[in-house]
């Protein structure tokens, strides 16, 4: 069985990456439209085929990575999609208003995404009881 650790103590330049990541996250978490699909196909494109064990860490898309069958996936889930789920009207009002439509057209594939790729996972643990409510309303787990 083979897996995949992240070192403890990570060179300076690969937190410094890891950092860049984190806030590319938190900030694209903001503004959605822009770069949920581009999101999607990169972590379908991952290769995880040498894994019999997968662990995602989960805001946006990474709980959609494919796996086989044979393979276990946890996915610890720091919370559903909110842009999907909670406040897509919000949302879609910070969008200008002509491309509206399509964006509200993204949503919902993206729902149907969303929903599809959480099948994939066998067990989900929460960070938080307000974000395990949140599963189980958006995965109905």
């Amino acid at each position: 069985m083979r897996s995949c650790t992240r070192p403890t103590q990570a060179p300076q330049s690969s937190r410094r990456a890891c950092a860049r990541r984190g806030s590319h996250a938190a900030a694209s978490d903001a503004s959605p439209p822009r770069v949920l699909s581009v999101y999607r196909s990169t972590i379908e494109s991952f290769d995880v085929s040498d894994f019999d064990v997968i662990i995602s860490s989960h805001h946006t898309v990474a709980k959609g990575v494919l796996t086989r069958a044979d393979q276990a996936h946890v996915c610890y889930c720091h919370t559903p999609m909110r842009a999907l789920w909670e406040r897509p009207v919000q949302e879609l009002a910070t969008v200008p208003a002509p491309i509206r439509p399509a964006v509200a057209a993204l949503f919902s594939h993206m729902r149907v995404w969303d929903a599809v790729s959480a099948a994939r996972v066998q067990q989900f643990v929460a960070n938080s009881t307000t974000t395990q409510r949140r599963i189980a309303r958006a995965r109905h787990r």
